[in-house]
């Protein structure tokens, strides 16, 4: 299964977090989207290289999936962004658009476990 080369960002996913486990999602942006793990450590690309590259499945199990865990033979790594999106002037907010700036809009937001948390969704449209 290819993935398309777009971007995708999706806020409010730690509840249901089903664009990381289909390997959709590049960025999460959430109360506690730290606590989400990543397929593999950041210090060891070079098993998570093999693994992506291998043609068997022993590196992956059920909750990391190659889909997940691979883009092809290249290992995924998802952003965690935490914080308030009702939070304008949070430090959520002011890293979300540090890495807008640093590497470009998302070509798709994703927010389907969100506004029904949303106290004033409002200040999220406004964002």
């Amino acid at each position: 299964l290819e993935r398309p080369s777009f971007r995708v960002l999706d806020i409010g996913a730690v509840g249901y977090p089903w664009s990381i486990h289909s390997g959709v999602a590049d960025v999460i942006f959430d109360f506690q989207a730290t606590n989400l793990p990543n397929c593999f450590l950041t210090d060891d690309m070079a098993r998570a290289e093999a693994c992506c590259s291998s043609l068997d499945d022993q590196c992956f199990d059920k909750l990391f999936t190659r889909e997940r865990c691979c883009r092809g033979k290249q290992p995924v790594f998802v952003g965690m962004i935490d914080g308030d999106v009702t939070n304008v002037e949070g430090a959520g907010w002011a890293k979300m658009f540090r890495l807008v700036q640093m590497t470009g809009k998302f070509d798709l937001v994703i927010t389907s476990h969100l506004f029904e948390d949303l106290t004033d969704p409002m200040v999220w449209v406004r964002q």
